[in-house]
């Protein structure tokens, strides 16, 4: 008995000794902590949403200092405001993209060097204010669906045509096309500036059409080709501006027939 007593006063005394386990120990390390931040768009002096030039997301690219794996944490641009997923405790550059459908809309992205993170904390770095140039341009050709030419009776006879760029909501927007020479039609320009929709000639298949100058963003670009003054071709060709004054190439667009107009 003597001996079982002593025997639990010393496991009763290491017990005491050591105290109880480290609550901020997960798995033999401390618990990890995040870094958060807000975001707001500019153009100049002006303050736009995100609706205002297309963005969509809000890329953090995180890279730990100590060269280790990089990650991405993506957050709506609407949000206005986004926090990491979990970090390790430790040092960490951060890089902030604002991105919509045609790419990045800003020319510089954002960076955090060498930002701490503390074990079960929430950093607070700040607000970014991305500066965007909020306006492209498009190009695009047309080409009558199944013909194997636009403007030639042979093809769609087409012998004259509109263009007219909308936004989302349908609202015409004011536009100049440039309308490149193809190998047997000159080049052009035609302008939409939504008090009237003049007929222009017909722009044969291998013509691009450009646009610049453009409000970044989703736009429609409703083109129509008449044959005999029949709204016979008609075209729909859904294209987001890209943003920083760059122009994209959205290929060739279709022409549908309209069987109802003309048979």
């Amino acid at each position: 008995m003597k001996r079982a007593w002593i025997v639990l006063s010393l496991l009763t005394a290491c017990g005491t000794n050591e105290g109880p386990p480290d609550a901020r120990v997960i798995d033999g390390k401390p618990p990890g902590g995040t870094l958060s931040m807000t975001w707001t768009l500019h153009e100049g002096a002006s303050a736009l949403a995100c609706s205002d030039v297309g963005a969509q997301v809000v890329t953090v690219t995180i890279v730990p200092d100590n060269a280790g794996f990089g990650f991405i944490d993506t957050f709506s641009c609407t949000s206005l405001m986004g926090t990491t997923r979990s970090l390790d405790p430790g040092k960490y550059t951060l890089t902030v993209d604002l991105t919509g459908a045609a790419g990045s809309l800003v020319t510089t992205t954002t960076k955090f060097m060498h930002v701490d993170v503390a074990s079960g904390q929430d950093t607070p770095l700040g607000a970014v204010d991305f500066m965007v140039l909020a306006r492209g341009g498009i190009a695009i050709k047309l080409a009558a669906n199944g013909q194997s030419a636009n403007c030639t009776a042979g093809g769609a006879n087409i012998d004259a045509m509109t263009l007219q760029l909308q936004d989302s909501q349908g609202t015409c927007i004011p536009a100049t096309f440039m309308i490149a020479a193809g190998a047997n039609n000159g080049a052009s320009t035609y302008t939409s500036d939504c008090n009237s929709l003049p007929a222009g000639p017909c722009i044969e298949k291998d013509q691009t059409i450009t646009a610049t100058g453009l409000k970044s963003g989703a736009v429609q670009l409703v083109s129509t080709g008449d044959v005999g003054g029949k709204d016979c071709w008609k075209g729909s060709n859904s294209l987001n501006v890209p943003a920083n004054d760059a122009t994209k190439d959205f290929g060739t667009g279709l022409l549908i027939h309209q069987d109802a107009l003309c048979p």
